[in-house]
């Protein structure tokens, strides 16, 4: 029983320092990360494979984090490519994940087969 208690406040005290760690509200802003793993994205006209988010100041960027093995995510990547494409220059969409290019770029290329589309990726990050 005791170490019950122990550990039903041990869970208290971490999901009270969750709680307390709001993220990112709108209208604030973003940290200055430095992303890299960056494949297909070009700024100022030139090819990145690595960048400052606010290298990206002033621009709309959507954040896309998704797997390989995410069936949902998958379906999505064909999806911004359109939004992109009616957005032009408005808006950057950015897909991100976790997994290593080596993973990604095979599963990539199997949907570019079934549907073609041209948006960066960062992967590892």
């Amino acid at each position: 029983m005791k170490r019950f208690f122990c550990f039903l406040a041990m869970l208290c005290l971490f999901v009270g320092s969750v709680a307390q760690d709001k993220g990112i509200g709108v209208g604030q802003l973003v940290p200055d990360v430095w992303v890299t793993g960056v494949s297909g994205l070009k700024l100022e006209g030139k090819e990145v494979t690595a960048f400052r988010l606010s290298g990206l100041r002033g621009k709309l960027v959507v954040l896309d984090f998704w797997a390989t093995w995410c069936a949902p995510c998958r379906k999505m990547v064909p999806v911004m490519d359109s939004l992109q494409r009616v957005f032009g220059d408005k808006v950057l969409f950015l897909p991100v994940t976790y997994e290593r290019a080596e993973v990604v770029r095979p599963v990539l290329a199997a949907m570019r087969k079934v549907r073609a589309f041209e948006l960066p990726e960062v992967t590892s990050d």
